[in-house]
């Protein structure tokens, strides 16, 4: 079964090849270099969008455990 695979394969691939149209050299739009503190910048408010609330958990872990009016 592997042999047939492979030899299907070969006689495919390269009939398949001569109808590939290379697009790789458009580019779409201006391309404008993003300077080094605009990613820092970006990638700290990013950091702290995600690790916020969990540090937020931490530091509140006793209100989640035992919050006030709940009889236990």
């Amino acid at each position: 079964m592997s042999g047939l695979v492979r030899h299907s394969l070969n006689r495919i691939v390269p009939v398949m090849r001569s109808n590939v149209v290379q697009k790789a050299s458009v580019i779409s739009g201006p391309r404008n270099p993003v300077p080094f503190t605009t990613k820092l910048a970006v990638g700290g408010v990013m950091c702290f969008t995600i690790v916020a609330p969990m540090f937020w958990i931490m530091a509140n872990i006793k209100h989640y455990k035992n919050p006030e009016g709940v009889s236990s």
